[in-house]
C-alpha cells in the first residue's frame, strides 16, 4: 500500500512538471513564457509568396506581432523580392529568427558552421543586419550544437503549443486546424506553426475566438528575461544610435520593456555587478583551485617518495629470496650426493662381505681336498 501511494506522488509531480513546461526548452539562453494567458505566435519554414503575405495581412489587421523562423533557400529565387518582404516583416513590428539555410537535421550535420553563417550572411544582405533568434529544424539541437549556438549570440526560443498545420494538406480541413489552434492557444504560451496553405485561413477563423475569450497576443520582448532583454538591446545596437533604421521600432518596444521592469534603469547595473561577482567568485575559486594544486602535488611527491622506497625494499627482497633460492639449491644438492656416497659406502661394504664369505667357502674346500689327498684311506682299490 505504501509502495503504491509513492508511485502516485511521483506521477503526479511528473505529470504536474510536464504541465508547467511541456516541450518547452528551457537554459540560460532559451526563451521561455512568462503567462499562462499570453499567447506568442512564431512561424517556420518562410518565406513564401503565397503566405507569407497573408498572414501579415492578417497581423496588420488584429495588430499582432510575431516571430517568423526563416529558411535561407526561401530566400532565393526571382518570382518575388524576398529582401523586401523581410524589411515589411521588421518594418511592420515583427522579429526575424534563423531556421537555418536549408532546413537540415542539426544533430546529422557534418557542417553546422555553414548552415548558420550562410543563413546570416542572407540576413544581413537582406535587413542590414543578422538575426540573433535561432530555432533548430524539428527541435533538434544537441549539447555541442546548443553551445556552437550560443556563442555566436543567439536565443534558443522553442514552443508549448503545436497544432501541427503542417500535416494538413486539404483545405477542407481549415475548420479543424481552426479549432485546435483556438484549444491550444487558450492556454497560452509560446505557439509553433508554419507557413503552409491551410495556416492563414485557419488564423482568421481561430484569432477572433481567442480575443473574444480574453487570451492576449503577447510580443517577443515580453518573454525575454532581463539578461536576454540586455542582450537584445546590446546586439541590435540600440543604445549607441548604429542600429540599421528599420531596427528603430524593435529597438523602442526593447527600450520601453526594460523601463516598464525598472524605471531607475538599473538592469544593466545590475548585470554588469553580477558579472563582477562571478569574475571575483571565479578568481576565488582559481585561487583555492591553485592551492588545492599545491596540495595534490604535495601529495603526489610524497606518494612517489614512499614508492621509490618501496620499490627499492621489493628489490632487496627479491635478492635475498634469491640466495635463500639458491642456498635450497645447495642444501639439496648436498643431501642428494651424501645419499649417493651412504649407497656406495653400502654396496662396497656388501661387496666386502661376499668376497670373504666366498674367499672362506673357497678355502675350506681346498683345504678339504688337501687332506683327502694326503689321507691313505682315500686311495682307490
Amino acid at each position: 500500500m505504501k509502495l503504491l501511494v509513492n508511485l502516485v506522488f511521483v506521477f503526479l509531480f511528473l505529470f504536474g512538471f510536464c504541465l508547467c513546461y511541456g516541450d518547452f526548452k528551457i537554459s540560460h539562453n532559451t526563451v521561455r513564457s512568462n503567462s499562462q494567458k499570453k499567447l506568442l505566435l512564431t512561424f517556420d519554414d518562410g518565406p513564401n509568396a503565397v503566405t507569407s503575405p497573408k498572414l501579415l495581412d492578417i497581423f496588420r489587421k488584429y495588430d499582432i506581432s510575431v516571430v517568423f523562423f526563416v529558411v535561407g533557400v526561401n530566400l532565393k529565387g526571382d518570382e518575388w523580392d524576398c529582401g523586401a518582404h523581410l524589411r515589411s516583416v521588421v518594418h511592420e513590428g515583427h522579429w526575424l529568427g534563423a531556421h537555418t539555410y536549408s532546413h537540415v537535421h542539426l544533430n546529422q550535420e557534418t557542417d553546422l558552421e555553414k548552415q548558420i553563417v550562410s543563413m546570416e550572411t542572407m540576413f544581413e544582405e537582406s535587413t542590414g543586419i543578422r538575426s540573433y533568434i535561432f530555432r533548430p529544424p524539428y527541435g533538434e539541437l544537441n549539447t555541442n550544437n546548443r553551445n556552437f549556438i550560443s556563442k555566436r549570440g543567439y536565443l534558443d526560443l522553442r514552443w508549448s503549443q503545436d497544432p501541427k498545420d503542417y500535416t494538413l494538406k486539404d483545405t477542407s480541413e481549415v475548420d479543424r486546424l481552426a479549432d485546435k489552434i483556438y484549444t491550444m492557444g487558450m492556454r497560452g504560451g509560446v505557439m509553433l506553426c508554419h507557413e503552409k496553405k491551410t495556416t492563414p485561413a485557419a488564423l482568421e477563423i481561430a484569432i477572433p475566438r481567442l480575443i473574444k475569450s480574453g487570451v492576449q497576443f503577447a510580443k517577443l520582448e515580453e518573454y525575454l528575461n532581463d539578461k536576454q532583454l540586455l542582450h537584445f538591446i546590446q546586439s541590435y545596437h540600440c543604445d549607441d544610435n548604429t542600429n540599421p533604421f528599420l531596427y528603430n521600432s524593435l529597438c523602442d518596444r526593447l527600450k520601453k520593456e526594460s523601463y516598464l521592469r525598472d524605471p531607475n534603469n538599473q538592469i544593466e547595473d545590475k548585470e554588469q555587478n553580477n558579472n563582477q561577482v562571478k569574475k571575483d567568485q571565479g578568481s576565488e575559486a582559481s585561487l583555492l583551485e591553485k592551492k588545492d594544486l599545491e596540495k595534490i602535488s604535495e601529495s603526489l611527491s610524497s606518494l612517489n617518495s614512499e614508492f621509490e622506497d618501496l620499490k627499492s625494499e621489493i628489490t632487496i627482497n627479491q635478492k635475498t629470496l634469491k640466495e635463500v633460492q639458491e642456498t635450497l639449491e645447495k642444501s639439496k644438492m648436498g643431501i642428494l650426493k651424501e645419499k649417493e656416497i651412504n649407497r656406495l659406502e653400502s654396496q662396497k661394504n656388501s661387496i666386502f662381505i661376499v668376497s670373504i664369505v666366498f674367499l672362506l667357502i673357497l678355502s675350506i674346500i681346498l683345504s678339504i681336498k688337501i687332506f683327502m689327498s694326503r689321507s691313505p684311506n682315500n686311495k682307490l682299490i
